[in-house]
């Protein structure tokens, strides 16, 4: 085993599913948001946003959560991971974080996803830190717009935000956008689709 700390991305590798997308269609995620959430994501809801607003859905999913109690989204978040993490893990990869554990190394959660949601998992699996995307958050409420996004930077941030060290680092992904981070780790396993 190796004595470096591990950096481990989310969606997909700890758990056999996209997140955000996830939460925005779990049971604590409100009323018609909710709904929007899901024609938003559907297939036609899909085909739709491609050709009228190209590389929006995300937005437009983020716009949902507009006005949103910041305590409340981390809350429902904490219950969605617990359920996720029992419900579609990564048996291998949640060994690889206890066994990291154990031994007292530092694990680290690199994500897109959103930062309540992304938080929640890393406090739920007991790691020592986290980089998302960040939203905007006005006097306790949820904006709806991104203020920073984690897409293609997780080791810039982490670097910046968590102190790691750029070239001493294990890493465990799925996701190929995550090349500064295989670049950079001492030892890489890419998680291939099931």
């Amino acid at each position: 085993m190796s004595h470096n700390p591990l950096v481990v991305d989310l969606c997909g590798t700890i758990v056999k599913q996209n997140t955000t997308h996830g939460f925005l269609r779990s049971e604590w995620f409100p009323g018609w948001r909710k709904r929007l959430a899901a024609l938003i994501l559907s297939r036609a809801g899909g085909v739709f946003l491609s050709r009228l607003l190209a590389g929006q859905q995300r937005a437009l999913l983020i716009l949902l959560l507009r006005g949103l109690d910041q305590e409340e989204l981390r809350q429902w978040a904490e219950k969605y991971a617990v359920k996720i993490l029992r419900e579609h893990p990564r048996e291998d990869v949640l060994d690889a974080i206890r066994e990291r554990k154990r031994a007292a190394q530092p694990i680290y959660v690199a994500s897109a996803s959103l930062d309540f949601i992304v938080e929640a998992f890393a406090k739920v699996l007991g790691a020592d830190g986290y980089v998302a995307t960040e939203l905007v958050y006005r006097r306790g409420r949820c904006a709806g717009f991104v203020e920073r996004d984690s897409t293609g930077v997780k080791l810039a941030l982490l670097v910046a935000d968590l102190g790691v060290e750029p070239k001493g680092f294990d890493v465990i992904t799925d996701n190929p956008e995550d090349t500064d981070l295989m670049n950079s780790a001492v030892e890489t396993w890419f998680i291939e689709d099931e």
